[in-house]
């Protein structure tokens, strides 16, 4: 991976492939195997997969989803996801027929003349919170430049710690900072700097994850610390307090559409997930929004 993406060699890459090759070689010396029967074995699997076409399917996605590892793994200097490539006619029509059946709820926020609402739950320590955030960011850009003021996008808190979301039972682990992230955006948009925090959050994730997973408050503090640095928030607790009301409002409207998952969208109502409750593939978003924009252009 390292040499054929990345273009230079992984000391640490290289080593495991050594290891992984020893452990492998010594496992065969250890129950003394034949290696020469290794290819009878192999033409074995292969009957098994033709008999049993379960296996042959296991394995196909399987070799899919190393190769789409390997296509989509970050390239140096690559930024941010791209535009999202177009979809067929067959397959627009499809999606347009599964999306004109899914129930509509009512989000209670208004559009304010926006033709698409856009509604985000989120938690900012979430790692796919992060990923559609840049995977989605090409989307609303180009419909910012093409049609200005046509989508209102909102994120709303739904942090995976029991401290400010009472749907939560306990903390998931590496959570421990999400409510401090929650009130320090809240904070940092008042102060006209809710994009710098962000990308702040979003950069620092694994290590904020990281001061998480070892317990206490040490994320939290960090957070906190850069909110004063940053933000030059001045009585913390007095500010967070003020928030964490806002934060636990969200909590109750995402528990009233019963959230489950983060990021969880909704495109005018409709939740906008796969059959798995995964957040749709930009070029699905982009579609959704589609449609709704043509279906109120015709009304």
């Amino acid at each position: 991976m390292s040499l054929f993406v990345l273009k230079t060699d992984c000391v640490l890459c290289m080593s495991t492939y050594v290891c992984t090759i020893g452990i492998f070689v010594t496992s065969g010396l250890q129950t003394k195997s034949d290696f020469s029967r290794l290819p009878m074995k192999l033409l074995d699997d292969l009957r098994t997969a033709v008999f049993r076409p379960v296996f042959l399917i296991v394995a196909i996605l399987y070799i899919a989803g190393a190769a789409a590892a390997v296509a989509f793994f970050p390239r140096e200097g690559a930024q941010q996801a791209s535009a999202p490539p177009p979809v067929s006619k067959d397959i627009r029509q499809a999606f347009a027929d599964a999306w004109a059946q899914q129930p509509r709820v009512d989000l209670g926020i208004p559009a304010e003349g926006a033709k698409v609402l856009v509604v985000k739950f989120n938690d900012w320590l979430c790692p796919a919170c992060k990923a559609a955030a840049q995977f989605y960011q090409p989307v609303l850009d180009k419909y910012r430049k093409e049609s200005p003021g046509a989508v209102k996008y909102v994120v709303k808190d739904w942090p995976w710690n029991a401290s400010c979301n009472f749907h939560v039972a306990t903390t998931f682990r590496g959570h421990q900072g999400s409510c401090a992230a929650a009130a320090a955006v809240r904070m940092a948009i008042d102060r006209g700097k809710g994009d710098s925090i962000i990308d702040w959050l979003f950069a620092n994730q694994p290590h904020l994850t990281e001061l998480g997973l070892a317990g206490g408050s040490a994320a939290a503090d960090a957070i906190q610390a850069q909110g004063q640095q940053m933000l030059g928030v001045t009585d913390w607790n007095g500010e967070y307090a003020r928030k964490v009301v806002d934060i636990r409002r969200d909590v109750a409207d995402g528990g009233a559409l019963k959230v489950q998952s983060t990021p969880t969208f909704f495109v005018n109502g409709v939740r906008a997930a796969d059959g798995n409750g995964n957040f749709l593939p930009p070029q699905y978003c982009d579609l959704a929004i589609k449609l709704e924009i043509g279906k109120t252009e015709r009304k």
